[in-house]
């Protein structure tokens, strides 16, 4: 018997400073291996998306009202999904889902951000240093000193600090109930000291036993998120979809659709 699969629909999210770039070459891979479609966007304030008006405004919230517009741009808001995401786009991709949990079909997570963090890690220190910053700058800024607020090179500085004022967590709920039954693939760097592999949390949700948990033992957090498809992300199909056997009166499906998926237009951006 052969092994078919339906075509999924796959969202790619980036982290904190990255862009849709990052995950390229795994969008490109499943769609010629796979056939699947794949959807890469720029959060604000990153790669060719613009900044939102005001620094305050740049926040975790406002990157899910933007992914569910941008969703909702390409008619797939009644479509279950895949959700591959790095380190900030995690936590983005898990409080969407818990918004519409009927859309989350799978999720392949890298070095993920939205858990609490029991040592002094430096997402936590992140934090600490960017509220009272952030807080500074609202001072000022109604002390009249909106044109210095504005100047490009601290407009930048200060709106992604105001994005990971949240940070480690970014408010996602911890006890992920939304996630039951959902398959899990997630990677994880032993020596990732921003957020860090915390493997029992992400095999005890989910489908628990049924996760892919991998641990990657030299791997800090740059590293887990430049490129993650140097993990071979895509040659993992049970990350991507649920296969079935083929009945045998049809043979020929599977070659029928890899043909087909030749035809899908690349990744769109």
């Amino acid at each position: 018997t052969q092994r078919v699969w339906n075509r999924a629909k796959v969202v790619f999210l980036h982290g904190w400073m990255q862009s849709h770039e990052c995950w390229i070459d795994t969008a490109t891979a499943i769609r010629d291996k796979y056939g699947h479609e794949s959807l890469l966007l720029d959060f604000y304030g990153h790669g060719r998306s613009p900044y939102p008006r005001n620094f305050e405004d740049l926040t975790p919230e406002l990157l899910i009202t933007q992914l569910r517009d941008v969703i909702e741009e390409v008619g797939w808001q009644d479509q279950p999904l895949v959700f591959a995401a790095i380190s900030l786009g995690a936590s983005v991709a898990l409080r969407y889902a818990e918004i519409f949990p009927q859309q989350a079909s799978r999720f392949v997570l890298v070095a993920p951000s939205g858990s609490k963090e029991r040592i002094p890690t430096l997402a936590v220190a992140s934090r600490y240093l960017s509220n009272p910053i952030v807080r500074m700058a609202r001072t000022l800024k109604n002390f009249g000193l909106k044109l210095l607020m504005h100047t490009w090179p601290t407009f930048r500085m200060l709106a992604h600090l105001n994005l990971i004022r949240t940070t480690p967590d970014y408010r996602v709920c911890q006890q992920l109930k939304y996630l039951d039954g959902t398959m899990l693939t997630v990677f994880l760097g032993r020596l990732d000291m921003i957020h860090t592999a915390q493997e029992s949390k992400w095999k005890s949700v989910g489908r628990r036993e049924g996760n892919i948990v991998v641990v990657k033992p030299y791997h800090v957090h740059a590293s887990m998120c430049i490129n993650p498809e140097s993990f071979k992300l895509s040659e993992i199909s049970i990350a991507w979809h649920e296969e079935e056997e083929e009945n045998r009166k049809n043979p020929n499906a599977a070659a029928a659709a890899a043909a087909a998926s030749k035809l899908l237009p690349r990744a769109k951006l």
